[in-house]
């Protein structure tokens, strides 16, 4: 029997004007949500489709936007047996 796997890439995209971006503890509000949203999906199961990783070359974080709104954008995957 041959086994097709897909690969299912999820993108997510945060951005926050400049002004209101550094938060009181000097970190930025971009990476924060970024972290707080790999902690959740890392694993999880999506509906039907199997987890979702942040793992692997298919998943990276990378800087987008320009001047005066920035954020982070994270790629996240799935593989389907």
């Amino acid at each position: 029997m041959n086994a097709t796997v897909f690969h299912l890439i999820i993108g997510i995209e945060v951005y926050s004007h400049y002004k209101v971006n550094t938060l009181s503890n000097y970190t930025t509000r971009d990476v924060s949500i970024i972290q707080s949203l790999v902690s959740i999906l890392n694993g999880a199961e999506v509906g039907g489709l199997g987890k979702l990783y942040f793992e692997g070359s298919n998943s990276k974080l990378t800087t987008i936007g320009i001047h005066p709104y920035k954020g982070k954008g994270i790629t996240m995957c799935t593989h389907i047996v």
